[in-house]
């Protein structure tokens, strides 16, 4: 058993690469949990840059956020995300508020960090980083437990939805 702990609580830059380098380290699956989904443009680019790699990339987001606001922009990068081959997975079994990430079957992050400029820019975040295989396979387990209540987006349907959902 590897067993490794580090927390970051920090600001602006630092968050900002750590999620930016637990992205790139990604070499077989990647999957994000999160309520909120408003990247930066690095942050899009380096998810697609784990599709292009061939990493299985799933990002599990809110069917709807608590604010109409904050759904519009979550909906920004679906296009992208979509045609670069990343899964969107949109929770429907009520609130999702969990804020991880888990990389291979090697580490994951677990903490306070939403993918949104807020989190990444401007609020002090915690985040742990665990290297710990029981770890990281319970919390793929709830990431499958996840996806069990989610809709998955298509990227056929979601070109051909409504205007006044666009």
């Amino acid at each position: 058993m590897h067993y490794f702990v580090l927390s970051l609580f920090c600001t602006t830059t630092r968050i900002f690469h750590f999620i930016l380098e637990t992205i790139s380290h990604a070499e077989h699956s990647l999957s994000i949990t999160t309520p909120y989904f408003i990247p930066t443009e690095s942050v899009v680019s380096a998810l697609l840059n784990a599709a292009l790699r061939g990493v299985d990339v799933r990002l599990i987001v809110p069917i709807e956020a608590d604010n109409a606001f904050v759904n519009w922009a979550m909906r920004r990068y679906f296009d992208d995300l979509l045609q670069g081959g990343i899964r969107i997975l949109r929770y429907q079994g009520g609130l999702l508020h969990t804020k991880s990430i888990a990389v291979d079957d090697e580490s994951a992050a677990f903490g306070t960090l939403n993918i949104d400029n807020r989190s990444l820019h401007l609020n002090f975040e915690l985040m742990m980083v665990i290297f710990d295989d029981e770890f990281v396979a319970s919390l793929k387990q709830l990431h499958r437990t996840y996806e069990a209540k989610c809709i998955e987006v298509s990227p056929q349907e979601w070109r051909q939805r409504p205007l006044s959902n666009r």
